[in-house]
């Protein structure tokens, strides 16, 4: 007779469970492997972003004495400090604290704008894409209805006009050949 242990069945009977297959093994081992790996992938995406926003962030701050905030999901950049702010963005709109005497360019897609405040004067900057042909002439013609008074204008690989109104300094700036152009606008 063969040794058995209390409790055990005898080698070779049947213990009332159903072996596994090595089939049914080898799905449980991959299902655990791809639940793993994707958690810790994205666990891992998630806090090298956190680390990389909040390192980046803590080096700019350093830099400038200013708290910083960086928010990749709106494509946006923030610096503030005792002295002033500046605010970056990629994309958008035409920014809504734009002074209202400023006309709206919409010959072409905006890339990046920013807003900038020191000492309580602001500053707005505009970069385009997409810039449609006769751009230049048809918003300097806006600028001028709009009782903006040319200052200077310059005409090389790109066209430049110089604008100023009661209070605000203004350059318009077209390049025709790559379709690309940029706004900036300052307080007097």
């Amino acid at each position: 007779m063969e040794n058995q242990t209390a409790g055990q069945a005898p080698v070779g009977q049947p213990t009332g469970k159903k072996p596994r297959s090595a089939t049914a093994i080898i799905i449980i081992i991959l299902v655990v492997v791809v639940v793993l790996g994707i958690g810790g992938y994205l666990l891992s995406r998630y806090l090298v972003g956190r680390i990389a926003k909040e390192a980046t962030e803590g080096i700019i701050g350093g830099l400038t004495g200013g708290e910083v905030d960086l928010d990749a999901d709106n494509n946006t950049a923030k610096i503030s400090s005792e002295d002033g702010s500046f605010e970056i963005s990629a994309g958008g709109s035409w920014p809504e604290d734009l002074p209202g005497d400023v006309p709206q360019f919409t010959a072409g897609v905006i890339e990046a704008s920013s807003k900038s405040t020191v000492d309580g004067k602001g500053g707005w900057s505009l970069s385009f894409t997409k810039v449609e042909a006769n751009a230049f002439e048809n918003y300097r013609e806006k600028l001028l209805a709009a009782q903006w008074s040319e200052t200077g204008t310059a005409s090389t690989d790109s066209k430049i006009t110089n604008m100023e109104n009661e209070n605000y300094y203004l350059i318009f700036t077209i390049k025709e050949s790559n379709h690309t152009g940029s706004l900036a606008v300052t307080s007097k």
